[in-house]
């Protein structure tokens, strides 16, 4: 992934641009289950798809763009997951509690820099999204909450993926995110 990051950004230069705004939302709850139960690769490739790899991309993107003198935003996608555990989601839960704590340390380290990147974390609220759809195609007995998902669902809880869309971007052209803060999607009009 690092190497694909770097040549793609190898082709940006950083003198003309006036925002640069980059949205990270790496996130599968594969495999779903026990943690008792999980095969060591399917271990492997959510921690790759769901930290390492943001990272890895997150730093090259810090990296590169450093030095450039303009308004420069990293949103992480975050989740209630983050800050609350769900029987069933151990790996997701960690991963994205793991990239919440992660963006906040960066958003410390950008405080010493000369032109500073502003991190946050942005919660978008349940979607109705093709991951809401596997939640409730898994089982009780991986997902012992699946009941609730699927009343969600049925009584019209979940949000357009349109609608989280406008109001994360309404977040992210606020003048004054704060360095490491934590928005909610449904406190911006989704």
């Amino acid at each position: 992934m690092t190497v694909i990051a770097v040549a793609a950004l190898a082709s940006l230069g950083g003198e003309h641009i006036e925002e640069l705004i980059v949205i990270n939302n790496a996130g599968t709850l594969d495999p779903i289950g026990s943690a008792s139960r999980k095969e060591r690769d399917s271990v492997l490739a959510n921690l790759n798809t769901n930290f390492t790899s943001a990272i890895l991309v997150l730093t090259e993107i810090v990296a590169h763009f450093q030095a450039t003198a303009c308004r420069k935003v990293l949103a992480n996608i975050s989740s209630g997951a983050a800050e609350k555990g769900y029987a069933g989601w151990s790996l997701y839960c960690a991963t994205k509690a793991g990239m919440d704590n992660y963006i906040r340390a960066l958003a410390l380290e950008q405080q010493a820099e000369s032109h500073p990147f502003i991190p946050v974390n942005v919660d978008p609220g349940v979607m109705d999204t093709d991951m809401q759809a596997s939640i409730r195609s898994s089982s009780a007995f991986d997902f012992p909450e699946i009941e609730r998902f699927i009343k969600r669902k049925e009584q019209g809880a979940l949000v357009s993926p349109v609608s989280v869309a406008a109001a994360v971007c309404r977040i992210l052209e606020l003048p004054s995110l704060s360095h490491g803060g934590r928005y909610e999607v449904g406190n911006h009009g989704a």
